[in-house]
């Protein structure tokens, strides 16, 4: 959901960015998206506030590994992916 300037942005600073459009996804639906950051072990950057919903409730650790963080104005939201089938 990031245009290609941020992404670009963040592989300026040396970070491994993988947008879904690169690979197919654009239009992948909450798990295909989900599944696909925890194969590859990377953090998901969403605009998308609903993303995960239907999933377990938020965590109040901090610990990003096996997690959807999803922030808003309001606060942060976190949820457990690690038990998601891949």
């Amino acid at each position: 959901m990031l245009d290609e300037e941020v992404a670009q942005a963040l592989r300026d600073l040396d970070d491994d960015v993988l947008r879904l459009s690169e690979v197919g996804l654009a239009c992948a639906d909450d798990v295909a998206v989900l599944e696909l950051a925890v194969r590859e072990a990377r953090v998901l950057l969403t605009l998308d506030e609903h993303l995960g919903d239907w999933t377990v409730p938020p965590l109040s650790h901090r610990d990003f590994r096996n997690q959807l963080v999803i922030l808003r104005s309001a606060g942060a939201r976190w949820i457990r992916t690690a038990e998601l089938p891949v």
